[in-house]
């Protein structure tokens, strides 16, 4: 513990590790001014899941959206989505399945949601 009396010393940190778990708004300093980004991407529920999982996003502009499943080495397993869409609360569920509609093993799988502009990741976990 490092109070006053702890004058004259130093203490040595290993080992740090800082999570960012805020979400960020970014803003005009001279108008105040808050600019959303073009895209939110809400936590996979059930999550881990068994047969399906919904994934929900907010869109805040117009935008091609590009929706894909990686598997934990980083191959693409499916695409679920892509095309323009309008602003606005989407959902999309993610039956476990591949690009071939063949069911996928048990395992961590990784969420993309990309506009021209933004990309969010979810971790999902695919349990049988």
């Amino acid at each position: 513990m490092v109070d006053s009396s702890s004058a004259g010393s130093y203490v040595v940190f290993d080992a740090l590790r800082f999570v960012n778990t805020a979400n960020v708004k970014i803003t005009d300093e001279q108008s105040q001014q808050v600019f959303p980004t073009d895209l939110i991407l809400h936590p996979a529920y059930p999550n881990p899941f068994n047969t399906s999982t919904v994934l929900n996003y907010e869109l805040f502009a117009s935008s091609v959206v590009k929706i894909d499943i990686f598997n934990i080495l980083g191959d693409r397993v499916k695409t679920v989505l892509n095309e323009k869409q309008a602003p606005g609360f989407k959902t999309i569920i993610w039956d476990g399945t591949n690009d071939r509609n063949k069911t996928v093993p048990t395992g961590i799988y990784y969420c993309t949601v990309s506009t021209n502009r933004f990309s969010e990741i979810n971790k999902m976990v695919l349990i049988k």
